[in-house]
């Protein structure tokens, strides 16, 4: 009874974590329709302005400022590892605490802490690639926004060139 409610609760607080919604942050509302943005929660979620983008349509756009895709790539390999790394952990986390329960002693203390550490490690380099992949994005917009060009301005003065640098 208490390893289905160890299981129950641990489901629970995963769900919870997974689907919390987070506050939208200014940086990420794209400003243009030019503007990429990746979404994080259960799944990646692409965007080119407000219309929702495919994975490989989305890689090819970030592919175009090559600093840019290498740094979201070195993200993208963080949150790898750290799934490599957590999923096996959580789940010997689990089988540890599971088999202390029906006889109430827990016997494996080493394994126990070497699975904490696993799932701790695996969380810091999730999140450290999910803030590379971010920093890539923004750094590509910012690479649009930088752009030299000119444009006729019409208004109530008369017709002028501007000049955006």
């Amino acid at each position: 009874m208490k390893k289905h409610i160890v299981i129950a609760v641990s489901l629970l607080t995963f769900f919870t974590q997974a689907f919390a919604q987070q506050p939208v942050k200014k940086d990420s509302i794209p400003a243009t329709d030019k503007h990429l943005a990746v979404k994080f929660r259960f799944f990646r979620k692409y965007y080119e302005g407000n219309q929702r983008i495919g994975r490989l349509e989305f890689l090819d756009k970030l592919a175009t400022d090559p600093s840019s895709f290498k740094k979201y790539k070195s993200g993208r390999n963080w949150v790898i590892l750290g799934g490599v790394i957590g999923i096996p952990s959580a789940w010997v986390f689990a089988r540890t605490i599971g088999s202390a329960l029906p006889g109430g002693q827990l016997v494996y203390k080493n394994r126990l802490a070497l699975s904490l550490l696993g799932t701790a490690t695996a969380t810091v380099l999730d999140f450290k690639g999910k803030s590379k992949m971010r920093k890539a994005v923004r750094d590509y917009n910012r690479s649009i926004d930088s752009g030299i060009g000119y444009h006729f301005n019409i208004n109530e003065d008369g017709v002028g060139l501007a000049i955006q640098f």
